[in-house]
């Protein structure tokens, strides 16, 4: 990974990472609009669910990605909201503390905890074999499209995500960003960074130093080691 370091790394490190900041600073406008209109082109879902926790409607532009390819399953003989729970991003599923009025655990899109079932496979193995000789046409009417419907969900959420984090940048934010950085590299009592200017992979950075230690003037020097504001 490039820029493969976190919260130690040397001077050598951090020059190259702001150099290339100062390049993709510049490219965030054009960014942005790429971001806005590959949006528009893949299309975004509406997903509604009544208070029970079953789906109401799955909707979206006729004329983007993901609203042809509800269509194409409609046509095909599926119905999206009785076969799939499609959520986005903003609709996530997690187990509620506690039980509810039926002394039941219950996820927050409705479903009871199943637990175990002692006889699910004798059951399951002859839905299996009912499903074998069909395979091919369930694959074809059914799970690649909703892969790719799912796979293009994640991809316009991924998509929203980005664009909201853009948009919200200017100069003046990366410049807010890059002094955040550089002011808490120089606090007193940091360890993180060396002084020194060499090193870009970070090879020859050692532990902090342990002032407590008497022979610490010696150790820092000989292993290397981290000592307070950034000297080392």
């Amino acid at each position: 990974m490039a820029f493969n370091f976190f919260g130690t790394f040397t001077r050598a490190q951090w020059y190259d990472f702001r150099d290339f900041i100062s390049v993709q600073r510049t490219e965030l406008e054009a960014r942005s609009r790429w971001l806005k209109a590959e949006l528009t082109r893949t299309g975004q879902v509406e997903c509604a669910y009544a208070d029970d926790g079953t789906p109401l409607s799955f909707t979206a532009s006729s004329k983007s990605y993901i609203g042809k390819l509800l269509l194409a399953y409609r046509m095909l003989g599926g119905i999206p909201e009785n076969d799939m729970l499609l959520r986005t991003r903003d609709q996530v599923v997690f187990l509620n503390r506690g039980i509810d009025q039926d002394d039941r655990p219950r996820y927050s899109n409705q479903r009871v905890n199943r637990g175990s079932q002692r006889f699910d496979r004798s059951l399951g193995l002859a839905v299996e074999d009912l499903k074998k000789w069909q395979l091919e046409a369930i694959k074809v009417k059914r799970e690649h499209l909703e892969f790719k419907i799912k796979r293009a969900l994640d991809y316009a959420d991924q998509l929203q995500q980005e664009y909201d984090m853009i948009s919200s940048l200017t100069g003046f934010a990366v410049d807010d960003q890059i002094m955040r950085v550089e002011t808490t590299i120089e606090e007193p009592g940091r360890f993180n960074v060396p002084s020194g200017v060499g090193d870009r992979h970070g090879l020859g950075v050692g532990p902090p130093g342990d002032f407590t230690d008497p022979n610490a003037p010696f150790d820092s020097a000989a292993e290397n080691q981290r000592v307070p504001q950034g000297s080392g």
